[in-house]
């Protein structure tokens, strides 16, 4: 009340200047309109999600105890059958590799410091008499 009546002396030079400075500080506020209210969106449940996670996790392990799941290499892909050594960290090695052709058999040098290298692929005619002067050393 005492700052509307100090910035009405200060600002009042005519006596019109007053009476509309009082007209709008007296007038009452006007009502504002609120927002209009939307209707409310349908609820969407929350249980389908988590259910049919659960559901598809059912269905993959069904599937997989049908089906057996992934074929993978359960049987080794080699198979070492002997080793020579023939000094300090190098040697010879008999390995049977598993193929789609079936299985072969290969004379593989293998060394301490380098990767192994394929000597010979052993033939049907050579397999037995190169794998039993191997196995038995040289014995009868």
């Amino acid at each position: 009340m005492i700052f509307t009546v100090l910035l009405g002396a200060a600002l009042a030079t005519a006596p019109e200047e007053q009476a509309l400075f009082d007209a709008l500080l007296d007038a009452p506020v006007a009502d504002v309109e609120a927002p209009p209210v939307l209707p409310e969106a349908p609820a969407v449940p929350w249980w389908p999600v988590p259910a049919g996670l659960v559901g598809m996790g059912l269905l993959w392990a069904a599937r997989k105890r049908v089906l057996g799941g992934f074929e993978t290499n359960k049987g080794h892909g080699m198979q070492v059958h002997s080793r020579v050594a023939l000094g300090q960290g190098s040697g010879l090695a008999i390995v049977e590799i598993e193929t789609p052709a079936g299985p072969r058999m290969l004379l593989m040098g293998v060394g301490s410091g380098s990767a192994p290298r394929l000597v010979a692929d052993l033939e049907d005619r050579f397999r037995d008499e190169l794998i039993d002067g191997i196995l038995n050393r040289g014995e009868p």
